[in-house]
């Protein structure tokens, strides 16, 4: 309990402090989460409260967004990036579609991204040490 605390204070602060990337890839992440489980539970209210709820969250960051509190206002992007959570979530049953490619064209889109960068940006090989019985009973192992 005391971990999820620790996260929900540390994404707190960042989004107040106008890291609102973080608040559109949570809003995202929370979305997928209630589209699974929504394909998986049969139970309807248990969904339906669940989605209320991630619902009421994405609200939350756009609003803490606009207020003053703030440092720096929400950027479109991230206030149109949860919104179409929002709404992906709010006609879930109505269109399968979109929820086909939330789950399915987002992750494929992703990897090719990585991959993409990992050709460009290739990480640099480092040396593997060689261990073996001797030298761990010389690190005193």
């Amino acid at each position: 309990m005391f971990f999820f605390l620790e996260i929900l204070t540390s994404v707190l602060a960042l989004i107040l402090g106008g890291d609102f990337y973080t608040g559109a890839v949570l809003s995202s992440a929370i979305a997928k989460l209630v589209i699974r489980c929504a394909e998986i539970s049969k139970d309807k209210q248990q969904v339906n409260s669940l989605k209320a709820e991630a619902m009421l969250i994405m609200v939350s960051v756009i609003r803490v967004g606009q207020s003053k509190f703030v440092t720096v206002p929400i950027d479109e992007d991230s206030n149109e990036r949860i919104m179409n959570c929002i709404q992906t979530l709010s006609d879930l049953e109505k269109q399968s579609a979109v929820r086909e490619i939330f789950l399915t064209d987002t992750k494929a889109a992703y990897s090719k991204m990585i991959a993409a960068q990992e050709v460009r940006d290739p990480l640099p090989a480092f040396p593997r040490p060689k261990l073996t019985l001797g030298s761990l009973v010389e690190k005193g192992c």
